[in-house]
């Protein structure tokens, strides 16, 4: 059975808002935990790069102190 347009639009709403509560509690489990590895790859895409002073990162764990602290 097809779905309506207005069947659609709301399964991917929710879809979409299940995925970025997943990935805020995931990012929150692996900063409780001290993951730096782990809590960094909820920031970034695969490829993604950082620049600091000129020095391109395509590693973000590299680029860290391995202090995890918060700025906010």
């Amino acid at each position: 059975m097809t779905m309506t347009y207005q069947q659609q639009f709301v399964l991917d709403g929710m879809a979409g808002r299940a995925a970025i509560l997943n990935l805020n509690a995931r990012h929150n489990r692996l900063y409780s935990a001290g993951d730096l590895a782990g809590w960094i790859t909820t920031f970034r895409h695969s490829g993604a790069t950082y620049t600091r002073a000129g020095e391109l990162f395509t590693d973000l764990r590299k680029r860290s102190t391995g202090v995890m602290a918060c700025a906010w």
